[in-house]
């Protein structure tokens, strides 16, 4: 019998089971006939449009709602591109945001004021503010930014739409961000800004020509679009970090999950994708890319409170959001493991390593193929199991995290499939 499982070791020695890629949720943009989503470098179609989209605020969940350029209404759209309500908006929508509630912010710079709308209700409030309201951003405190590019101020609003606070700032301020630590960043037509929580101007810059959108990143860095010089400029605790080339006109850009950032470039019809450091990682062609705003869903889950647990299921913001999930929905939730608990019976004994072993040989199939990536490589081999049995026994390594409670995966971007 030890002759027969020598061999079956050898022969399976090299056997690797590579991973299933776990992404976050992909971009939506919009070109002159179509809302697309790209995930992975690659575009599909959701929804057939007249003309340019203006404005997206995604969901969590994977929806979101959309503005379309010249047309007075607003559409909540979900995951697998189906209309689910279109809401008439009188004017038309520059910039939109989503609060804790749901509740979608709309800027409407032809009436001077912001909307609320609530699905299945419509338009439930309006909230007149300062001249010409441009971006709109939401923070941890559920208070709404608003810049107004031609009062050149930035106003606070409560969650009941009072105004808190009004602050001056540059020159036509445009997009608008909330910030890791509190606060906003503001693009504005003649330099780069940011506001602390109390609105108190805590750094500004000039890089890049008129810079027009605004993300952060997993860092809590901003990244500006700089739609006349064609650059994105980074924005770090000490000042600009990096000015980077990209295509003609950058326009809308979005923070994504895995800390890479996407970016319109309009006139030069390519989506880029940027890693941490700036280096372009993928370009796709598309004919004048256009949307602004929260174009991935993770603006709030990733940048206002990504340690968080707004639902209270055990699961952080950031994690739930980067596995597609919505973080404000207790009824939403990833699964939670017990790393090397192979058989999912909460804890971590000899039965285990023979469950892996079978899973490996494909004797039988588990519902958490993650929970058997012991060292948390990857990859599934037999260098597992072995594991397994050398900490039980041999006083070797326990197994990668979660270990030894129950929790999600702390790096899901490569991993395996496992089910609530």
């Amino acid at each position: 019998m030890s002759d027969r499982r020598v061999n079956l070791l050898g022969l399976c020695g090299a056997l690797i089971l590579f991973p299933t890629l776990i992404l976050a949720q992909g971009t939506w943009y919009g070109d002159q006939d179509a809302l697309w989503k790209q995930q992975a470098g690659v575009s599909q179609p959701l929804v057939e449009l007249a003309t340019d989209l203006r404005a997206i605020a995604r969901t969590a969940a994977g929806g979101g709602w959309i503005a379309i350029d010249g047309q007075s209404e607003v559409i909540h759209v979900d995951s697998d591109g189906v209309i689910l309500e279109v809401v008439d908006t009188d004017v038309g929508v520059q910039s939109l945001a989503i609060d804790s509630l749901g509740r979608v912010w709309g800027t409407r710079p032809g009436l001077d004021d912001v909307i609320v709308i609530s699905s299945g209700e419509g338009v439930v409030a309006t909230h007149a503010v300062g001249s010409v309201p441009y971006g709109i951003s939401i923070d941890g405190l559920d208070r709404v930014w608003v810049s107004c590019s031609y009062g050149n101020v930035v106003q606070i609003l409560d969650s009941d739409g009072d105004l808190v606070q009004e602050h001056a700032v540059g020159f036509f301020p445009t997009g608008i961000t909330a910030a890791r630590d509190g606060g906003i960043w503001l693009a504005e037509k003649e330099g780069l800004r940011r506001l602390s929580s109390d609105g108190v101007t805590i750094w500004s810059g000039v890089a890049g020509v008129f810079p027009i959108g605004v993300t952060t990143d997993l860092l809590g860095r901003a990244w500006f679009s700089c739609q006349s010089s064609h650059q994105v400029v980074v924005v770090g605790a000490e000042g600009v970090e990096n000015i980077i080339d990209v295509p003609l006109r950058p326009l809308g850009i979005s923070g994504n999950g895995d800390g890479t950032v996407t970016v319109l470039c309009r006139d030069g019809s390519v989506v880029v994708q940027l890693d941490p450091t700036g280096q372009i990682i993928d370009q796709e062609l598309v004919e004048t890319p256009i949307g602004s705003g929260d174009l991935s869903g993770l603006s709030r889950a990733l940048v206002v409170d990504p340690l968080g647990d707004v639902d209270g299921d055990g699961v952080s913001n950031q994690a739930e959001a980067q596995l597609g999930f919505n973080p404000f929905d207790i009824a939403s939730t990833p699964a939670v493991f017990i790393r090397g608990d192979a058989n999912r019976d909460g804890v971590v004994d000899l039965s285990d390593g023979i469950e892996a072993l079978l899973v490996i040989f494909g004797i039988t199939n588990s519902t958490c193929l993650e929970a058997l990536d012991v060292d948390d490589d990857a990859r599934l081999t037999l260098a597992d199991p072995i594991r397994i049995f050398d900490h039980l026994f041999g006083g070797g390594p326990a197994p990668g995290a979660p270990y030894p409670e129950y929790g999600p995966d702390p790096a899901p971007t490569d991993g395996f499939p496992c089910t609530p």
